[in-house]
């Protein structure tokens, strides 16, 4: 569920704004019981280390995780992700 508010949502905000919309719906699956991992990351489900090691060293992506996350979304994204990077 929130990998998929992550895709959805979050792609044309900022990254303190994303973590704080992460927690509002952890927060919420805590409170409605449903299961979810409390380390979530989107790194971790979405993507493995290989291909975030080539986008970074091939494609000369930047190694952080605002610009990891939003090829991630790009790469799970069916149409057109409103996408702000600078």
């Amino acid at each position: 569920m929130l990998s998929a508010g992550i895709i959805a949502y979050l792609g044309a905000f900022p990254i303190l704004y994303r973590q704080e919309a992460i927690s509002n719906w952890s927060n919420l699956l805590k409170q409605y019981q449903i299961l979810y991992s409390s380390d979530y990351n989107i790194q971790n489900v979405l993507c493995n280390p290989i291909t975030i090691g080539t986008w970074t060293n091939r494609f000369k992506l930047p190694n952080d995780s605002f610009s990891i996350d939003n090829a991630i979304i790009l790469k799970n994204s069916s149409r057109w992700p409103l996408m702000i990077d600078p």
